[in-house]
């Protein structure tokens, strides 16, 4: 698969303090362009289904996104707006692991 959950939880972590729409989200967590155009919608209209049924909703269910009060069923997936609930942060813990080294190039 060609998507990073660490990635897209960082995503999370550090961009969804405040409410964001689902196809900026789609956009930072995945690359769109690899995603079939089909249909009349696109790309970034596929990748941002793919992220609402299998990202966005199991951590709405979890509790740790939350739905804003202003989305209808009516409206498009991709203007749909979501933000971290108060214990992402106390639940899902992003670390860097101990084996990285940092060379220099001159």
């Amino acid at each position: 698969m060609f998507w990073d959950l660490r990635h897209m939880l960082g995503v999370v972590s550090n961009r969804m303090g405040d409410w964001v729409t689902l196809g900026t989200f789609t956009e930072l967590a995945l690359p769109v362009e690899l995603f079939p155009g089909r249909g009349p919608f696109g790309p970034r209209h596929e990748a941002s289904f793919f992220i609402a049924y299998n990202f966005i909703r199991p951590l709405t269910w979890l509790g740790l996104l939350q739905n804003s009060p202003q989305n209808t069923p009516s409206m498009a997936v991709t203007d749909r707006q979501f933000r971290k609930s108060e214990i992402f942060d106390k639940v899902i813990k992003i670390t860097l692991p101990n084996d990285i080294r940092v060379i220099g190039v001159h």
